[in-house]
């Protein structure tokens, strides 16, 4: 089921090289989308500051992120995020950025999803 259009939400997207990085803790940087009445409004390419991925829930916190939408992301990891109010999609295949916000729009995109085992 596609969000609703009045739906405004903040989704990271881990990435590399351009396209969501299947291995959540190898990416590059972070994809802040603001999709704003169901639409991407705006997107900026952040880069994370250095530290073990319990910093990052914090982090991205700092930019209201509301959704993460990863690859492969271990069941300790999405908990740091759950505890900061930040959902988690995990399983999305690799594809670019455009590409994978269109699916998680259209609703092709599944909640809870099996992660990664680190």
């Amino acid at each position: 089921m596609p969000i609703p259009e009045s739906k405004n939400v903040k989704v990271a997207v881990p990435v590399a090289g351009g396209v969501l990085c299947p291995r959540f803790g190898q990416s590059e940087g972070f994809a802040i989308v603001h999709i704003l009445n169901g639409q991407i409004n705006t997107w900026e390419l952040q880069t994370p500051p250095p530290g073990e991925s319990g910093e990052l829930p914090r982090w991205l916190t700092q930019f209201g992120v509301d959704l993460i939408i990863a690859g492969d992301m271990g069941e300790q990891t999405q908990g740091f995020f759950t505890a900061r109010g930040i959902d988690v999609i995990t399983g999305a295949p690799r594809r670019d950025l455009p590409a994978l916000i269109h699916d998680y729009l259209a609703g092709d995109l599944a909640r809870g999803r099996p992660g990664g085992d680190h």
